[in-house]
């Protein structure tokens, strides 16, 4: 196996097509129909709200570095170098009571991308530690194993 893609999501992609659905219908609804200010407020809102449900943390585990990106915040991926890890773990984590939430998180030195599942890449570095949430650990694990990731 040269590479495994991973891509975590807040929702399914059913209800993130909903929630664009209704803000269509918002959109069209502005521009055909005289708003208040309060609508427009609101139409604003339900769109950062939709941005931020849109999320998707997108990691890519090839031979010899890890990639990721939390899109829409990053439009490049991330890339680290097998050389620039110090150690690696899978581990479980808990979102709300470790780091406050999901999303970028920042917290005891860590930087976390966290959208769904319970589990997560533990990468540290000599100078910051990040964790990549997953939800499928066993087909993680056994990948960073078999290219030595894990020791």
């Amino acid at each position: 196996m040269k590479e495994l893609k991973i891509t975590e999501r807040i929702f399914p992609i059913w209800v993130q097509y909903l929630i664009y659905g209704l803000l269509g219908f918002g959109i069209y609804y502005a521009f055909f129909y005289k708003m208040t200010e309060i609508e427009y407020v609101f139409l604003f809102a339900f769109g950062i709200m939709v941005l931020s449900f849109s999320m998707r943390l997108d990691i890519i585990l090839t031979e010899n570095e890890i990639k990721y990106r939390l899109f829409p915040w990053h439009g490049k991926f991330t890339s680290i170098e097998k050389s620039q890890i110090k150690q690696l773990s899978v581990r479980s984590i808990y979102a709300f009571s470790e780091f406050g939430g999901i999303g970028i998180r920042y917290n005891k030195g860590y930087t976390a991308y966290l959208l769904s599942g319970n589990c997560g890449i533990d990468v540290h570095f000599a100078y910051k530690k990040i964790i990549l949430g997953i939800s499928d650990v066993e087909k993680v694990e056994d990948f960073l194993e078999k290219n030595g990731f894990l020791k």
